[in-house]
Order: structure tokens, then C-alpha cells, then sequence
């Protein structure tokens, strides 16, 4: 295993390391796999997680004027890049699932705030055949508590 440095400002570029290393990626996927990690964390990330918890959760006053706007404005930008780079593939890293498949698709499994996904038909297929895996469960069931 290799061994990190531990810049306290390198942690995220750290974690992904270590996480993609224990996972088993192949070194020829490795850049690929890592940029979609940041892709996911800069990008769908943010905009989807934010929109959802004003929708959702957020009780006080409306946002201020254009959050809500830019944020739907980025979400849809963000599934068109996912659809683009999942139409005619089935993952992102081309062979199999991966940790980038996971970490995109994280965001997506909450169905609650009515994303109409009727224009990415390759994203549709794609969360199809993730949910499809051995093991996959809604994260509702993974984060429930014990009884």
C-alpha cells in the first residue's frame, strides 16, 4: 500500500487516494476514476444536495432571488454531461461499475423532490442497471435505524 502524506490541506485528494487504491481500481483507470470523484464532489455534488435541501428541508424564507433557478439551471447541466457520457456506455469507467458510478449515482437515489429524468435516457439505464447490482439497496434502508 502506498503511504499518503497527510497535508492537512491534501485531505480530500488523500481520502480519494487511499479509497481507490483499497477498492482495487486498476492503475489504467485510476486518472479517469479520480476525476470523476471530483467531477462528482464539484459538480452533482453540489448542485442536486443543495436543491433538495431547500425544497426539502429548509424552513426559513425563500433563498435569495436566482438560488433556486441556478441551481435547477446546474443540475441540468450536470445531467447532461451524465447523459453524454452514458449514452452507448453502460459505466462511466467504460468496463465495469466503479466507485465513480457510486459516487455520482449517490445523489440521484432520493427520488423526492420530482427530477423529471424523461430527457436522459442514458442515465435512466444507467441507475437501472445500478440498482440492479448485487446488494444495492436504497439508501433509505442502508441509513435506517435499528428497530
Amino acid at each position: 500500500m502506498a503511504i499518503l502524506y497527510a497535508h492537512p490541506e491534501s485531505g480530500h485528494t488523500c481520502k480519494v487516494a487511499l479509497a481507490l487504491e483499497l477498492a482495487g481500481i486498476p492503475p489504467a483507470t485510476l486518472d479517469p476514476a479520480r476525476e470523476w470523484l471530483f467531477w462528482e464532489a464539484n459538480r452533482i455534488g453540489i448542485s442536486l444536495p443543495n436543491l433538495r435541501h431547500y425544497l426539502r428541508f429548509d424552513d426559513s424564507p425563500a433563498p435569495p432571488a436566482g438560488v433556486l433557478d441556478w441551481l435547477r439551471g446546474r443540475l441540468q447541466s450536470d445531467l447532461q454531461r451524465l447523459e453524454k457520457e452514458l449514452s452507448g456506455n453502460t459505466w462511466l469507467l467504460r468496463a465495469a461499475p466503479s466507485v465513480a458510478d457510486i459516487a455520482c449515482f449517490a445523489y440521484l437515489c432520493y427520488d423526492d423532490i420530482g427530477l423529471d429524468l424523461g430527457a436522459f435516457p442514458g442515465l435512466r439505464g444507467w441507475m437501472s442497471w445500478l440498482r440492479a447490482l448485487p446488494r444495492w439497496r436504497p439508501p433509505h434502508d442502508l441509513l435506517a435505524r435499528p428497530a
